[in-house]
């Protein structure tokens, strides 16, 4: 609801930039769906944002934890040792952006350094991973298991790489909204795909969950209900 009501409200403010500098008027008409104070957006904005940092720290620690565990379980405390700082620092100057009036450079920076470090870490346990188990033999449902975590992983930084993409084109609408690089129609165009991008944006975490619910999907069935099962 929070994410809806965000999108909303910068939305709103992308069409009202366009309508002031495009037919030239001092306040524009266009209202929010859901009227927001400055203050209050922004404290709604920086719960959103943290929230979202959270998120990518969470499948970025699902990622390589699950790598770790088969790997190397003796490192998991040094990562998470590593990772929580990161994460926190990473909310923190999120957070402080958002309070940055006009374009959030310092904000959009920090999200593609997240977004960016969630697709490397992705590719990087794809690709030890299956290392590890070429080297190394394993049953037969050990392997089916990792051929199912494979193709997770592959359609993970797939959606990850769509998403990023897509966020870094609708942060340069709005920058070239915001500098007036733009005429009344291709004004209109940008504000109607960033609408796109934030309202997509928002499904991350539900098509997130239900993939890694797929990859994880009979990892912690027991022998008995295995063999029940067949």
């Amino acid at each position: 609801m929070a994410d809806w009501i965000v999108t909303q409200t910068r939305r709103q403010r992308l069409e009202a930039t366009l309508q002031v500098y495009t037919a030239k008027v001092d306040t524009p008409t266009r209202k929010a769906l859901v009227p927001l104070s400055r203050n209050a957006f922004l404290t709604l904005q920086g719960t959103v944002t943290t929230c979202a940092t959270i998120r990518i720290a969470v499948i970025i620690s699902f990622n390589i934890h699950r790598m770790l565990l088969i790997i190397r379980p003796n490192k998991l405390q040094l990562f998470y040792m590593i990772m929580v700082p990161i994460t926190i620092c990473g909310s923190a100057v999120r957070v402080y952006a958002n309070f940055v009036s006009g374009i959030n450079l310092l904000s959009f920076a920090v999200e593609e350094c997240l977004l960016s470090l969630e697709i490397v870490s992705t590719l990087t346990c794809f690709y030890l991973t299956r290392q590890y188990f070429k080297k190394h033999g394993c049953s037969e449902r050990v392997k089916k298991m990792q051929d199912k975590m494979s193709k997770g992983l592959l359609l993970q930084l797939l959606i990850e790489v769509i998403l990023n993409v897509g966020n870094s084109l609708a942060f340069l609408g709005e920058y070239l909204l915001y500098k007036r690089i733009f005429d009344l129609v291709n004004g209109k165009a940008i504000v109607i795909f960033n609408m796109v991008v934030f309202m997509t944006l928002m499904w991350q975490p539900v098509i997130m969950g239900v993939l890694i619910r797929w990859i994880v999907s009979g990892l912690f069935t027991s022998e008995q209900e295995r063999r029940t099962t067949n």
